[in-house]
């Protein structure tokens, strides 16, 4: 497993403790979207998985800014510390991931 597979397991197992929708972008027609979806009923926040030394494309920074332009739903996530910090700012409890909880891709 990738070190951006692992962020993106750990990211899983907290959306499914807290009944978020997970959906992993495979295809899309637009280069820089972001990898995937976290969809918490009523809203839709969009999210890009990097590992610790991965960086941001241009491409990339330029298609965040664009879904960015009225509310601040497109972030990047270099660890589940990340959603986390994100989701909380924007009014939620969290439940935490449980260890033993299987992530299957």
């Amino acid at each position: 497993m990738t070190p951006a597979q692992k962020v993106a397991s750990d990211i899983i197992k907290l959306c499914k403790a807290n009944n978020w929708l997970w959906v992993k972008l495979t295809t899309t027609n637009y280069r820089g979207f972001p990898d995937a979806l976290i969809i918490t009923g009523s809203n839709t926040y969009f999210c890009e998985i990097k590992a610790k030394k991965d960086t941001i494309k241009p491409v990339q920074y330029t298609v965040h800014e664009m879904l960015n332009q009225e509310v601040e739903r497109c972030f990047v996530a270099r660890g589940v510390e990340d959603v986390e910090r994100f989701m909380v700012e924007r009014g939620y409890k969290l439940n935490k991931a449980d260890k033993k909880t299987i992530c299957l891709f």
